[in-house]
């Protein structure tokens, strides 16, 4: 079977981001290319292993669940507040006096 060739791409980044990237690969005496694929190659191994998926999952239960007992929260804030509201206008209501009514 062939040797499948390297895929090869490009990105941007800004001014200071390459200057570090440069003076990084300085320091470590490799080229910018075969310390950006490092970076990358790390990245993807941290995002595939399972301790770091199962820290997603948990920081995005978090935040669902939080963001949950906030909206649950308004609503009754709004439940409470819509029910003074129906108190005020039924009050309205019964304060009515015949004579009211004729207009």
């Amino acid at each position: 079977m062939p040797a499948t060739p390297n895929a090869t791409f490009s990105l941007r980044l800004r001014p200071e981001d390459y200057k570090v990237l440069t003076s990084l690969a300085n320091l470590k005496n490799v080229s910018i290319a075969v310390l950006a694929r490092d970076y990358i190659l790390d990245g993807m191994a941290r995002d595939l292993d399972p301790k770091e998926i199962q820290r997603q999952i948990d920081l995005e239960r978090d935040r669902l669940l939080k963001a949950a007992a906030e909206m649950r929260a308004m609503r009754a804030a709004d439940a409470a507040h819509n029910e003074d509201v129906r108190d005020e206008v039924h009050d309205e209501e019964v304060e009515m006096t015949p004579e009211d009514s004729e207009v």
